[in-house]
C-alpha cells in the first residue's frame, strides 16, 4: 500500500494549480459499463456546474485504489438531477473532486465521479474517474493525484 506526499510539477499540473499533491496509486478495472449508459444523460446537467464537463468522455474509468479514500469536501455538489429519461420524479446528487489522473506516464486533468446512489458509494478503494477518451491498454497501472490537504488515519473495524 503506497501513498505519497510530494511536490508534483510540471505543464499538466495548471489544471490544478499545484504546489504539493497527494498522490494515490491504483489500477484500472473492468465493471459493468453502467456509466457508459448514465453519463450522458446526466452529462447536460453537469456542464451547467462546470465548462470542464464538455472536454469529458462520457464514460467513466473505474479504478481500485491501493488506499483507501473519503472525501469530506467536493468541489462541485450538484442539486437534484433528473436525469433518468421519462422519470422527472427519479433524481440524484452527484458530487466531483478535481484531480489529476496518471495513466502511462501521463497526466490528465479529471474528475472523481460521484453518484450519491451508486453501489460503489460503499467502497473506499473504489473511484470513478471522468476526463477526456483515453485509449486504455492491458497496462491497468494508474494514480490519481489530489491538491489538497489530505491526512491519513487508522480505521478500525469491529465484527
Amino acid at each position: 500500500m503506497r501513498i505519497q506526499l510530494h511536490a508534483f510539477k510540471g505543464p499538466e499540473s495548471r489544471h490544478l494549480g499545484v504546489k504539493n499533491m497527494t498522490i494515490i496509486h491504483g489500477k484500472i478495472v473492468n465493471k459493468l459499463g453502467a456509466a457508459n449508459k448514465t453519463v450522458p444523460l446526466q452529462m447536460p446537467y453537469f456542464i451547467e456546474y462546470d465548462p470542464f464537463f464538455e472536454k469529458c468522455h462520457e464514460a467513466t474509468i473505474n479504478v481500485i485504489l491501493e488506499t483507501p479514500l473519503k472525501i469530506s469536501k467536493w468541489d462541485i455538489n450538484t442539486k437534484p438531477i433528473p436525469w433518468v429519461k421519462n422519470r422527472p420524479d427519479i433524481t440524484e446528487k452527484f458530487s466531483f473532486l478535481k484531480i489529476s489522473f496518471t495513466y502511462k506516464n501521463k497526466n490528465y486533468p479529471a474528475l472523481i465521479y460521484y453518484p450519491h446512489q451508486s453501489p460503489n458509494r460503499f467502497n473506499p478503494f473504489h473511484v470513478e474517474i471522468l476526463t477526456k477518451k483515453l485509449e486504455l491498454t492491458n497496462d491497468k497501472k494508474c494514480s490519481v493525484s489530489i491538491d489538497r490537504k489530505c491526512r491519513r488515519v487508522s480505521i478500525i473495524v469491529v465484527d
